[in-house]
């Protein structure tokens, strides 16, 4: 706990100040903020953590779109892919049969409730292979889409190319003169 040595006001002009002795709490954030100065590590770490931020907004519209809908359709398609796979049928215990994932099988569940001769372990098949018919297109149909902004490049414009931030701004001022008064009658 700081302990705190109290100047007495002279005159009693100004209250009493408050002078803490022990700042050492506060001198290792100081000592840290001086090195990274001298150092220029300071710039250096703001520029790694914004290089992704920049890049997004330095990104035109229709990139920004292709980017988001390639990691919306990837990443749905590889949770769809994780995500476990059941058949309508329950076992004998009044579980549904689980069938595994997309990435991997497992038909313990279904080669036990197969006893009766229901064929639960050829449902299981059918049912992986569908599931992974329609979700392994959607990983490859999103990783498709983040690949063609790897390989487009950006466009980069001309010296000559005049663009929007090139144009200065038109202030329209109307003069008294020039308005068009009804006339009166």
């Amino acid at each position: 706990m700081p302990v705190f040595n109290v100047i007495p006001a002279s005159a009693g002009l100004h209250p009493p100040q408050y002078d803490p002795e022990d700042l050492r709490i506060f001198e290792f954030a100081r000592m840290d903020r001086e090195m990274a100065r001298e150092m220029g590590q300071n710039s250096q770490r703001r520029n790694k953590k914004s290089v992704i931020g920049t890049a997004l907004a330095n990104m035109s519209t229709p990139r920004l779109l292709i980017l988001v809908s390639g990691v919306l359709v990837l990443v749905g398609g590889l949770l769809a892919l994780r995500f476990p796979v059941f058949l309508t049928d329950f076992d004998q215990w009044g579980f549904q049969i689980n069938c595994g994932s997309g990435f991997g099988s497992d038909w313990t569940q279904a080669a036990t409730a197969d006893s009766a001769g229901t064929r639960f372990v050829q449902q299981c098949h059918a049912a992986i292979a569908m599931r992974r018919a329609w979700a392994v297109p959607v990983v490859v149909a999103g990783a498709l889409l983040l690949g063609a902004l790897l390989l487009t490049p950006t466009r980069r414009h001309s010296p000559n190319t005049v663009t929007a931030r090139d144009i200065p701004p038109v202030r329209m001022s109307w003069s008294s003169s020039s308005r068009m008064l009804p006339e009166s009658s």
